[in-house]
């Protein structure tokens, strides 16, 4: 048994005390901490957050040395007796991934929290949670009679994936569907209206539910977060998920609300697609190293476009708010330059290379979330074509899942099976789109017409942007360039990623933007930082528009029967007696 020790002693200093007891099997063990975390596919660097790392047999310190940047050798004795490893956690970074302990509350995500010996990785595990304070707890964790902290996990795999949530102000809310209780627990911000999120939870967690036809766990947990600025934060596991969401006192609004729904639905999709049916790149997990796949648009980019649409199927999204979701993805897509680069299966290895932040090498990365959920658009489009409406990618996830979900599967295993459910020229699809660049809007376009709709671009209100050709990301006094139009006005006057614009007209851009944001004038000037130096231009403008919004609409105003047929897939499906294979 590997027991563990969490003293949540020193608030003050975000700091915990861990204690990790196990039997040794030689004279050294190796001690190991996560290389990375399941959901954020990059290095986590977590070694980072641990001090004073010491290790005892017989109350004797025991030599122990950093042999590489996750790994310490242990120099201890097999007939000694347990081996006892203590450091401290700093745990001051709240993410929804992360380690987080205050004076109001503790958040525990085992696989940056805590090590384990190699060799011992199929060891049942105990948890001794020590607070300092009778807080309630929420997590998916067995208990054990040991102590009123007393949690168990049956080996690494479920301890190092179930996360922990302790609050003085925890509430908790829970509904069934099915044998299934799912509980929602939140901490920061009470919810508004419980009648209408337990509605409307019941409501897209029975859509998922009967798209699979089961749910793959006997219990599951949403742990909500909410603070008081602006955050978005969501991550899966096996039972639960942790989602941090914010500010917390704008729940009531529709616009924070419907962000919680889309973020909760998404995470709830996980636990089929990614928790339960994975590559076998991450079958199992291994945490010694990087785990990278080509698989990335199908883990993230299918349950981008499903989590939505499972809000849609359940009549939470309503047929605007759907085709606004698309708009955006499509949008996101448009202004990245990065599509004509990198294909999408290099892409999916790539955040191993360029991780999450916006920051990074301009017009090299794209998404794996936003191309993903553009694919997933397409496949689902092809199926509905090759089957008279029949089947779509909602039936064939059903059938994917029951296949691969206990060997795991290859890329060459997703596009076999899409090949047997509808024939289409799914390799064509794949040479242009996951191993090709710049190729996706072909398909999207074609897609979208056999649905009845169509991309409409209309004028920006940035009357700045469109004249200069840029987006820009204005945070409190400061404005920089996020996105850039090649050869556009702003480009050719020097601007680039990243620069920082002074002034415009001698007038500060915070300013010149509140009055509505009108255009540059034709050789106006702009004053920007850029590289290591300051910059003065003028900047020769035209009456082009450079940038743009995009919609998806109805053509004509006319809603297709494709589209209708579109709509009710998942009560399609729920109907389908389909094989496993």
């Amino acid at each position: 048994m590997l027991s563990y020790t969490i003293h949540c002693s020193n608030p003050n200093q975000y700091c915990l005390k861990v204690e990790l007891r196990f039997a040794p099997t030689g004279n050294e063990s190796l001690i190991q901490v996560p290389f990375w975390r399941p959901g954020r596919y990059e290095p986590g660097n977590f070694p980072r957050l641990i001090r004073n790392f010491r290790a005892y047999q017989n109350s004797q310190t025991v030599h122990s040395e950093k042999i590489s940047s996750h790994q310490w050798k242990i120099h201890s004795s097999q007939d000694a007796g347990d081996c006892t490893v203590t450091y401290d956690l700093f745990a001051a970074d709240l993410t929804a991934g992360n380690t987080y302990f205050d004076r109001e509350m503790l958040l525990i995500n085992p696989v940056n929290c805590l090590v384990y010996p190699l060799g011992k990785e199929n060891e049942y595990c105990e948890i001794d949670l020590r607070l300092l304070e009778k807080w309630p707890v929420a997590t998916s964790f067995g208990k054990t009679i040991a102590s009123p902290g007393a949690y168990s996990a049956a080996n690494i795999q479920e301890l190092l994936d179930t996360p922990i949530l302790a609050a003085p102000d925890l509430q908790t809310l829970a509904y069934q569907y099915g044998e299934v209780t799912f509980y929602i627990h939140s901490c920061g911000s009470l919810f508004p209206d419980k009648e209408k999120l337990l509605s409307d939870f019941s409501r897209f967690t029975k859509s998922q539910v009967d798209a699979f036809g089961s749910f793959p766990v006997a219990e599951y947990h949403f742990l909500f977060i909410f603070t008081p600025h602006r955050f978005h934060h969501g991550v899966e596991h096996d039972k639960s998920t942790v989602i941090v969401l914010g500010p917390g006192q704008a729940l009531n609004t529709e616009p924070l609300y419907n962000e919680l729904l889309g973020v909760s639905s998404h995470e709830l999709y996980h636990t089929w697609n990614v928790k339960s049916l994975r590559p076998k790149d991450w079958f199992p997990y291994d945490f010694t190293r990087e785990c990278p796949s080509r698989l990335g648009y199908v883990a993230e980019g299918i349950t981008t476009y499903m989590g939505d649409r499972m809000l849609w199927d359940a009549g939470i999204m309503n047929d605007d708010a759907w085709l606004t979701a698309l708009g955006i993805h499509i949008q996101r897509h448009l202004e990245n330059e990065g599509r004509h680069h990198l294909s999408l299966g290099d892409a999916s290895v790539d955040t191993w290379v360029d991780g999450y932040n916006r920051n990074g090498t301009p017009e090299r990365r794209i998404s794996i979330y936003t191309e993903g959920a553009l694919l997933s658009l397409i496949c689902d489009v092809w199926i509905m074509k090759a089957s008279a409406g029949e089947l779509n990618l909602i039936s064939f996830m059903r059938r994917f899942y029951n296949r691969y979900h206990e060997e795991g599967y290859t890329e060459d295993d997703f596009w076999g099976a899409l090949s047997e459910f509808a024939n289409m020229p799914w390799q064509k699809l794949r040479d242009d789109v996951i191993d090709g660049t710049g190729m996706l809007e072909g398909y999207l376009t074609d897609a979208l017409d056999f649905l009845g709709l169509e991309i409409d671009v209309e004028q920006v209100s940035n009357k700045l942007e469109a004249t200069l050709g840029v987006r820009l990301i204005c945070e409190q006094d400061r404005c920089i360039v996020g996105y850039l139009v090649p050869s556009s006005p702003a480009e050719k006057a020097g601007l680039w990623y990243g620069s920082q614009i002074i002034a415009i007209e001698g007038i500060s851009p915070i300013d010149y933007l509140k009055e509505s944001a009108p255009e540059l004038p034709s050789n106006g000037m702009v004053e920007f930082k850029t590289g290591f130096r300051t910059k003065r231009t003028y900047v020769e403008t035209s009456e082009r528009r450079w940038v743009e919004n995009y919609k998806v609409l109805h053509k004509k105003g006319v809603v297709h029967p494709t589209f209708k047929d579109w709509k009710i897939g998942v009560r399609v499906t729920s109907n389908l007696n389909l094989p496993n294979s």
